[in-house]
């Protein structure tokens, strides 16, 4: 991922995934590169995963945030979950 390979990387955290379902940090590094590739149900979809093992996860409530923006959706969806974002570091 440092290195802007995300179709790589996403390739590596797959398998690692097939080995660890519900690491946290596996399921949100592939989402932020399958965001970065443009797949974004799948990069939801993982995203909303980690959310589920953690509610509090900045990274990803911010990352979820930029997703909606990207997607389309709602504006309320992104500014929910930015404004979620904030609530657990209100000084980023």
């Amino acid at each position: 991922m440092h290195y802007s390979r995300y179709e790589n990387a996403l390739t590596h955290y797959l398998i690692l995934l097939e080995q660890e379902p519900h690491n946290v940090d596996y399921l949100y590094n592939s989402a932020v590169a399958e965001m970065t590739l443009g797949q974004y149900e799948n990069a939801n979809t993982r995203f909303l995963a980690v959310l589920a093992h953690n509610p509090n996860h900045f990274e990803t409530l911010y990352n979820l945030g930029l997703l909606a923006s990207r997607r389309k959706d709602a504006k309320h969806v992104s500014i929910k979950y930015l404004s979620c974002a904030l609530t657990v570091k209100p000084n980023d």
